[in-house]
C-alpha cells in the first residue's frame, strides 16, 4: 500500500512495501532525465511495470494488458511547470488541476494534512503516523519550473 502526495512543487511518497504481514523498505518515486518526477501506487510488480512502460516512451500500443484488470497500478507524473497527470486503467494522460493531490491507500490522511497547510513531505509523515499500510520513512523530489 502507498501514499504519494503532491503539493504543486514536490512529489513525496512513503517507503513501505507490504507482503502479507511483512514490511520492507523501497523507493516509489524517481526523477526522469527530462526533469519529470514519477511515482506509482498499487501492486508492486504492476507499479514497476508501469514505470518501465513510461520510461520506454509511454506508447499506447505497448500498454500492459494487465492494466485493464480491476487491480491496476496508478502512475503519477509531475512535470516542470507544476503540471500533474496520472495514468490508471487506460493509456491516456489524466490531468490534475488542483493545487495539491494524493494517491494510494493513505490519500485521505495526506489530503487532510495538505488542506490544513502541510507540504507534501509533512503530509506523508502524518499519513505514516496513522495509516497502517504506509510507513518506513519518506522520499521526496522537487519538480522544477519550465
Amino acid at each position: 500500500m502507498t501514499v504519494i502526495a503532491w503539493d504543486g512543487k514536490t512529489l513525496a511518497a512513503d517507503r513501505q512495501m507490504t507482503w502479507n504481514d511483512m514490511r520492507t523498505t523501497v523507493c516509489k518515486i524517481q526523477r526522469m532525465p527530462n526533469g519529470e518526477v514519477i511515482g506509482a501506487t498499487g501492486d508492486s510488480a504492476k507499479a514497476l511495470g508501469m514505470l518501465q512502460w513510461y520510461e520506454r516512451g509511454a506508447k499506447p500500443e505497448a500498454w500492459p494488458e494487465w492494466q485493464t484488470a480491476e487491480d491496476y497500478a496508478r502512475l503519477i507524473v509531475a512535470r516542470p511547470g507544476k503540471r500533474l497527470v496520472y495514468f490508471d486503467w487506460i493509456p491516456v494522460e489524466q490531468p490534475i488541476f488542483d493545487p495539491f493531490m494524493a494517491f494510494g491507500s493513505g490519500r485521505d490522511y495526506a489530503m487532510a494534512a495538505m488542506a490544513m497547510g502541510a507540504d507534501a513531505v509533512k503530509a506523508v509523515e502524518i499519513t505514516n503516523q496513522f495509516c497502517a499500510s504506509t510507513g518506513l520513512g519518506v522520499d521526496s523530489l522537487d519538480v522544477g519550473e519550465e
